[in-house]
């Protein structure tokens, strides 16, 4: 049977901006090794050792200088995307609105229950991971998320608490396959950043940017969700008995505080 591997990174931090991310792929093992030669192969043209989004967006790091390098900036992502489009599966990812599980938290004990921003995320992908390998006859994956968010510990409690699965954590430099996962993670927390902003993403990055990352999700199928107190849309009406956090706090059971 095909062993499935999924590698998965946040974006945001609990005490910084208003949401947080975790996000990343699922992918066959054959798959992975195409990834990683075809990755490394990608990198090594452009003279690069690592990629980290945040650097390339930044021109800092192994990029610095590279804002007079457009063209290199464009090829480089362009050719990195067509990576993940020809190797993986499937694109997990949650998001937390961090405003928002604040004020469920006053209210439920979310966080005795180990339930943060970044382990409610997490938990939330290796849920779904193990919800599509059970409609599809997989073998769940073994889960690799990137080594020293916060709160981690606690994520890898509520997962072997709820799942029995037991995750692994490696840091980007020593697993590659890291990498894609931090640049899922990046352009959802944008994107979301933006929504909750009130502004219109397109218009605040640059077009080939939104471009190459627009195309990535139109070719790689995802299941994406989303964690806050909205109810006054019809996407979560239909999704949700009630606003995200509170269906979420109602059906694992986390008890209400005392008042």
């Amino acid at each position: 049977m095909a062993v499935l591997t999924g590698y998965f990174d946040a974006a945001g931090h609990p005490k910084q901006g208003n949401v947080l991310v975790v996000g990343g792929f699922i992918s066959f093992e054959p798959r992975w090794c195409e990834f990683e030669r075809l990755w490394t192969t990608a990198l090594q043209k452009a003279g690069i050792q690592q990629f980290h989004m945040t650097d390339f967006i930044n021109n800092s790091h192994q990029f610095k200088g590279w804002e007079k390098r457009s063209s290199d900036k464009r090829r480089l992502l362009t050719e990195l995307i067509k990576v993940v489009v020809k190797t993986v599966v499937l694109s997990f990812a949650s998001v937390v609105i961090l405003d928002d599980w604040r004020r469920a938290n006053k209210d439920y004990a979310l966080a005795e229950r180990d339930f943060l921003p970044y382990s409610i995320a997490g938990w939330s992908c290796v849920e779904r991971v193990r919800g599509w390998c059970d409609d599809h006859l997989y073998k769940y994956p073994l889960f690799v998320f990137e080594f020293g968010d916060t709160h981690q510990d606690s994520l890898v409690r509520c997962v072997e608490r709820d799942f029995g699965i037991v995750i692994q954590t490696e840091k980007k430099k020593d697993v590659i396959e890291l990498q894609s996962a931090d640049f899922a993670a990046w352009q959802l927390l944008n994107l979301m950043r933006d929504h909750e902003a009130g502004k219109i993403v397109q218009q605040s990055i640059e077009p080939w940017l939104w471009k190459a990352f627009s195309q990535l999700f139109l070719q790689v199928k995802y299941t994406h969700t989303h964690f806050s107190l909205q109810d006054n849309h019809p996407w979560y009406r239909e999704r949700f008995r009630a606003p995200s956090l509170i269906d979420f706090c109602q059906r694992q059971n986390i008890p209400k505080r005392k008042i």
